[in-house]
C-alpha cells in the first residue's frame, strides 16, 4: 500500500483553450485507468508498483454527468422487473 486513505488524492487541471486534462493520482484504481487510457508516466514507486502518476488525458476522455436519483416507486418497479425477468430464467 501507497498512501493512506486520508492522502490518496486525484488532480484534473485544464484550462479554457487546452484540449487535455493535466492529471495527478495516488488513487490505486485511478492509477490504474489512467495508466491504460492515458499518457502518463509513473512519479513514484513502492515495491514495483505504482503508488503515484502524473500525465495528460485527452478531454473527451473526462465527463461529468448528473447524478441519477431514483424515486422509491422506480426502485420497486425495476426489482418487480428483475423478479420477473429471473423467474423466466428458471
Amino acid at each position: 500500500m501507497g498512501y493512506s486513505r486520508d492522502e490518496q488524492e486525484t488532480v484534473l487541471v485544464r484550462t479554457a483553450d487546452s484540449e487535455y486534462y493535466e492529471v495527478y493520482s495516488t488513487i490505486p484504481s485511478d492509477i490504474r485507468w489512467f495508466l491504460e487510457h492515458g499518457d502518463v508516466e509513473v512519479v513514484e514507486k513502492k515495491n514495483d508498483r505504482p503508488i503515484a502518476i502524473r500525465g495528460k488525458v485527452h478531454k473527451k476522455q473526462i465527463s461529468f454527468r448528473k447524478l441519477k436519483t431514483l424515486s422509491e416507486e422506480h426502485k420497486e418497479k425495476l426489482r418487480q422487473n428483475i423478479k420477473i425477468a429471473r423467474s423466466k430464467l428458471s
